[in-house]
């Protein structure tokens, strides 16, 4: 029963899961196409709270409003 009653006590001082810790941004988006496959992709600069950002790059269909957002 004591162990019981430790792990709960244990489980109650943790935080849900998403709080600010793991919350991360997309700071900057662009869009590109590849010459050789006429693929088009995305990529996101995404920052944590660590101040450590990261590139995420996405595959994304080749749409008329992609192709305006490309980087030329």
């Amino acid at each position: 029963m004591k162990k019981i009653l430790i792990l709960l006590l244990c489980l109650m001082g943790c935080g849900p899961l998403g709080q600010e810790g793991t919350k991360k941004e997309a700071q900057n988006i662009e869009y590109y196409k590849d010459s050789r496959t006429n693929l088009c992709f995305v990529r996101n600069i995404v920052c944590g709270p660590n101040g450590y950002c990261d590139n995420v790059f996405a595959n994304v269909p080749c749409t008329p409003e992609v192709e305006n957002l490309l980087i030329k």
